[in-house]
């Protein structure tokens, strides 16, 4: 995931899509927002 996340700020570009998938309280959603904040966008979560 780092190197996704490092590949994808080096190109001022988003991440591709990334589904992220598991019972409740894995850390998903901290996870999903921990990226955002790395990348400087906004997200949307959905459920």
């Amino acid at each position: 995931l780092r190197v996704f996340v490092q590949a994808a700020r080096l190109r001022g570009e988003s991440l591709d899509h990334v589904l992220l998938h598991g019972p409740p309280g894995l850390g998903k959603t901290t996870l999903s927002h921990i990226i955002a904040n790395e990348m400087g966008v906004n997200i949307r979560i959905t459920s």
